[in-house]
């Protein structure tokens, strides 16, 4: 018996300081990867695995543990199908040792729905962040305070999705189980609050979404201060839904305070200002205020020109911004050497071909277009075309976007032969895109407009009824599009002396018209 005894007391030994071997590795792998050095974490979770007992018939609590640390470190490095292979290896080992209901797998079911949101696979992620909601309301309740971070996860993953509805529904039982938790005023609510904001506007509640930010703004400016980066963030939240329903005068206060709040917190040279003077730009410009706004880009030009060098993205983007406000103003002359300045920065970071370069090649050739200067607009063009062809798939909108340009050019240049099959090109290339959408039906009214102007009628009258029951499809059959085709196939009836049908059509966008006035 003594003999025994001491065996049994030996082999515990043993495997107690192979546990704290272990815990030591899993220690300094969690350091590393606080610290950012993924590499050394992942070999300190590999030593510590192999301390693990890794058989098939494995109930080694530190087995799942270990699994899901390396994972994290395999996708912080970017090896997705590795981190995903050991994601569901723990899984699977903690589904043996604890059941498939248990809590435990919660964190692992987390971050591997987290690598699918993350990677694009959103359907895969939202059967996962799913059965997490399942395991811990069976564990815990509908109100725990855990089931708030599986309703979030659930929310973003659905938002992703476009699944605002059932987003805003699990968005609004998160905020009730935070307020219960933490009381309507704490921090954690404003957050929450933020999120079910977003939801709201992308579903058109704009006034609830206001009152949602306007809380958040409320809680964060008593939680954290006037002057706080926290308000500042709930002040520009707040001006971004104003400034998307163009109410700018509404918005100009409230970016000019969430300004200076960044000022006083980073110094007024600070980069951290750059994106708060482009909003501030952008709504004074829409406002039509264009030296104020030239004053907020020209110094978001200068920090970024201090900060990251003239030929930075950053510096081509305040360039960008200040020459769209010259447009603005018909000031050619300031804005075609500013863009000019874009194209060198972007072809400098990104390349002669890249498809980086088309919106300002775009930008260009309406500057010459302006200008009268036809052939060096169509030259900017066609070299966005010919990188859109050699860059994007068959199908993209851009494409479509720089031929259409290239049939204006033409027809205001007098190329009227080359006109038409570009418009049918750009037909083609929406209907291919299998989206019955807006730019299709403007694109069928550009083609029936062309065949109208060469006095094609019958073709022009095939693509304005298309043209407007796609319209009628998309909007309803009362709105301000529908109305606009209604006129433009009275207009050609019209000229076909069809003209009792042309005033019934007239009538009817007159009907649609009178309800926007």
């Amino acid at each position: 018996m003594p003999a025994i005894a001491a065996g049994f007391i030996t082999l515990s030994l043993q495997a107690l300081a192979e546990s704290n071997n272990w815990r030591q590795l899993i220690d300094a792998g969690e350091q590393a990867y606080k610290k950012g050095d993924f590499a050394d974490a992942q070999a300190q979770f590999s030593a510590a695995l192999a301390k693990c007992d890794t058989s098939a018939t494995s109930c080694d609590p530190h087995l799942g543990f270990t699994l899901n640390d390396l994972a994290l470190a395999l996708d912080s490095q970017g090896k997705i199908a590795e981190a995903e292979e050991n994601f569901k290896h723990a899984l699977t080992v903690k589904e043996h040792a604890d059941g498939p209901n248990n809590l435990s797998l919660i964190s692992t079911l987390n971050n591997l729905a987290l690598l699918y949101r993350q990677t694009g696979r959103t359907s895969d992620a939202e059967a996962i962040y799913r059965r997490a909601l399942e395991i811990t309301t069976k564990n815990k309740g509908e109100e725990d305070p855990a089931l708030s971070v599986c309703l979030n996860n659930l929310a973003l993953v659905l938002e992703q999705e476009n699944k605002n509805e059932e987003a805003e529904s699990f968005t609004r039982h998160t905020l009730a189980i935070t307020e219960k938790t933490y009381g309507k005023d704490n921090p954690a609510v404003a957050v929450i609050l933020n999120n079910l904001a977003l939801l709201l506007k992308k579903q058109g509640k704009d006034s609830e979404a206001i009152s949602s930010y306007q809380r958040a703004l409320a809680i964060r400016k008593n939680a954290f201060g006037q002057n706080s980066l926290e308000t500042a963030a709930s002040l520009t939240n707040l001006a971004k839904v104003y400034r998307a329903d163009g109410q700018f005068a509404e918005a100009e206060p409230l970016l000019i305070q969430a300004l200076g709040i960044l000022e006083k917190v980073n110094g007024s040279d600070s980069e951290k200002l750059i994106v708060a003077l482009n909003n501030l730009g952008f709504v004074l410009r829409e406002e039509g205020k264009f030296e104020e706004a030239r004053k907020q880009y020209q110094r978001a030009l200068d920090i970024a020109r201090n900060h990251f060098g003239p030929e930075s993205e950053e510096t081509a983007d305040a360039l960008e911004n200040l020459a769209d406000v010259y447009m603005e103003e018909h000031n050619l002359t300031a804005a075609q050497p500013l863009y000019e300045q874009v194209l060198s920065n972007l072809e400098h970071k990104f390349g002669q071909d890249s498809p980086e370069l088309i919106s300002i090649l775009h930008k260009l050739t309406e500057v010459y277009r302006e200008q009268g200067n036809y052939d060096q607009a169509e030259v900017q063009q066609k070299r966005a075309i010919s990188i859109s062809e050699a860059k994007l798939p068959a199908n993209d909108p851009r494409l479509a976007v720089c031929l259409n340009d290239l049939a204006l050019l033409y027809r205001e240049h007098g190329k009227k032969d080359d006109v038409e099959a570009i418009l049918k090109r750009v037909v083609t290339i929406k209907e291919s895109a299998g989206n019955d959408d807006q730019g299709l039906a403007n694109s069928l009214n550009n083609l029936a407009h062309f065949y109208r102007e060469q006095g094609n009628y019958a073709q022009s009258e095939e693509f304005y009824k298309q043209s407007l029951a796609l319209r009628e499809k998309i909007f309803g059959h009362d709105h301000p599009s529908v109305a606009a085709s209604l006129r433009n196939y009275a207009d050609l009836l019209r000229k076909m002396n069809r003209n009792q049908e042309a005033v019934a059509l007239d009538a009817q966008a007159a009907t649609i018209e009178a309800k926007f006035e």
